[in-house]
């Protein structure tokens, strides 16, 4: 065998060896491509369920500030057609709600009012789990509390707790609903 052939086998084993290498390295590529796409998909997926959850939430804020509207304005006309305001007369008894953020994910919902809220029930959009409920919700007196942990996400979409109840002596259920007050920041 002379040189000419050796080199020339050597030639030939160096372009096959770098034909594989090129097709290894194009067959890379293309996975490499396919998982970039997947992964912008599930971005692009994540961005746009996150963005429902903001408008929903949006949505059902404005639903609760309406709701909260329209019962000033009730309240300010019935005001205004019984005349002026006694100031010897002596506010109705009622339950009133307040909602406090406590630690963490854990609320308290307190009846800061002066009648006991009877067969009291929790509930929140599927998003927003309740869980750990501290308390009895069958009877709440003035000053008595309910206490529960709720479980917000980027992906919850809304969270308005809505309490309904019923007052002494009647199966009429009530009802109040609130957006569930923001956590502190966590500043240093």
């Amino acid at each position: 065998m002379d040189w000419e052939a050796v080199a020339t086998i050597t030639a030939l084993l160096g372009v096959v060896v770098t034909f594989f290498f090129n097709i290894r390295s194009n067959r890379l590529t293309r996975q490499g491509l396919d998982q970039d796409r997947e992964l912008a998909r599930q971005r692009m997926e994540q961005d746009q369920a996150v963005a429902e959850a903001t408008a929903t939430r949006s949505e059902r804020a404005a639903e609760v500030a309406e709701e909260h509207s329209s019962r000033i304005v009730d309240a300010l006309e019935k005001i205004a057609a019984s005349g002026s305001v006694s100031a010897h007369s002596a506010p109705a008894s009622k339950v009133r709600w307040q909602l406090r953020h406590e630690q963490g994910d854990r609320y308290r919902l307190t009846n800061e009012g002066d009648l006991t809220a009877h067969t009291v029930e929790l509930d929140t959009d599927e998003t927003l789990p309740l869980h750990a409920l501290e308390g009895d919700p069958d009877e709440v007196g003035p000053g008595e509390a309910l206490s529960f942990i709720a479980s917000t996400s980027m992906h919850t979409r809304d969270r308005t707790l809505t309490v309904t109840w019923a007052e002494a002596n009647t199966d009429h259920r009530q009802r109040w609903r609130n957006p569930l007050p923001p956590r502190p920041s966590r500043r240093a």
